[in-house]
């Protein structure tokens, strides 16, 4: 909520969140958290499963595959298959991005990032506006 209140954006603005998600039970309630904070007309992605977990340079990785796909105009596929995806994940009614890309539009994108010893950032980007 602070990187959108920071950001000017509402959170029915969001097209894009891409999670920290690696494959754990947290990934539930990461996913239920931000379904409470955004709502679910959101695109959501997880790379760590596609980039591993770089430490300190995987929120970067992740950023910028989620930058280069929004200007491309659709979501890059993850590693993950509808087949894997666990049933309480998929109720909770979030348009996941798995093994296809997902087209999206352009608009302000989020990343939530979480490293060792609780250090954890949420960063908020809207497109390059020219004056």
């Amino acid at each position: 909520r602070q990187a959108l209140e920071g950001a000017e954006v509402k959170a029915n603005e969001i097209k894009s969140w891409d999670l920290h998600a690696t494959a754990t039970p947290g990934d539930f309630q990461e996913l239920e958290n931000l379904k409470s904070t955004i709502g679910t007309g959101a695109k959501i992605t997880a790379r760590k499963g596609t980039f591993g977990h770089g430490m300190g340079v995987g929120g970067g990785w992740e950023l910028t595959a989620q930058y280069l796909s929004m200007t491309q105009g659709a979501l890059y596929p993850t590693a993950l298959s509808p087949e894997e995806l666990h049933p309480e994940i998929q109720a909770l009614g979030q348009q996941l991005v798995l093994d296809k890309e997902m087209p999206v539009e352009a608009g302000p994108v989020g990343k939530l990032s979480m490293g060792v010893g609780g250090i954890n950032a949420c960063v908020v980007s809207r497109p390059f506006q020219k004056e």
